[in-house]
């Protein structure tokens, strides 16, 4: 099983960092996360993280169904059996979710 998750983000670098930690404790064995930047002043950055964490920046806002439609892009460019969309604002806060 493939597992895909999705974050969007714009200019919420504080809540991105509590929703990755999320995430990482949480991680279903295998997933792929796609992170898509809409056009953050500044930009998202990664550092430390492993190759199941991929970044996409918009330089310009796009908005949300664009930038939404981009993380299911790339999830199925990967081969994901299973997409889960999240905000930045969201994150899991138990295993087996």
């Amino acid at each position: 099983m493939k597992i895909a998750i999705a974050i969007t983000t714009k200019d919420r670098l504080e809540f991105l960092a509590r929703a990755v930690t999320g995430h990482l404790n949480h991680m279903p064995p295998g997933a792929n996360y796609f992170v898509i930047d809409d056009g953050s002043n500044p930009a998202v950055e990664f550092d430390g993280l492993d190759s199941n964490w991929h970044l996409f920046r918009f330089e310009e806002n796009v908005g949300i169904p664009r930038a939404k439609n981009k993380g299911l892009e790339l999830a199925e460019e990967w081969g994901a059996d299973h997409i889960f969309l999240f905000d930045s604002d969201v994150w899991p806060i138990a295993d087996n979710w």
